[in-house]
């Protein structure tokens, strides 16, 4: 059985690089990719963004464009938890007759009767 939370609000941060200089003009190609790999319950975001940087001269100064043809890079990663197993007990007693092995059979059952795993008792100790 596989019971999830609640969905978690979505939270955002920004990633600032540092500064590239350019000292020519031209128009320069770049793509921006997540770098970290999925792992320990994440799943990282495979998409690559184009960024095209066009730097012009006006009046002897340089000026910087930057366009992303694909929309504004976003990278969505997704966390979940690795499943916990909880193994639940219980105890047979037997009264006035010896109990055997696998005489008895439980189940567990969740919120709504729905029979979630069965199990039988063991052996007299």
């Amino acid at each position: 059985m596989v019971i999830n939370e609640a969905q978690v609000p979505l939270e955002k941060g920004d990633v600032d690089f540092p500064c590239i200089e350019f000292t020519k003009v031209g128009t320069y190609h770049f793509k921006i990719k997540e770098i970290t790999q999925s792992g320990n319950g994440w799943e990282t975001d495979p998409r690559e963004f184009p960024v095209i940087v066009i730097i012009t001269d006006e009046n002897g100064k340089l000026k910087a464009t930057v366009e992303y043809p694909d929309g504004y890079p976003e990278f969505t990663n997704n966390y979940k938890p690795e499943a916990v197993c909880v193994p639940l007990t219980a105890k047979k007693c037997a009264t006035g007759a010896p109990l055997k092995e696998g005489q008895f059979e439980f189940g567990v059952y969740d919120e709504t009767g729905r029979l979630v795993c069965t199990a039988k008792n063991e052996a007299p100790y």
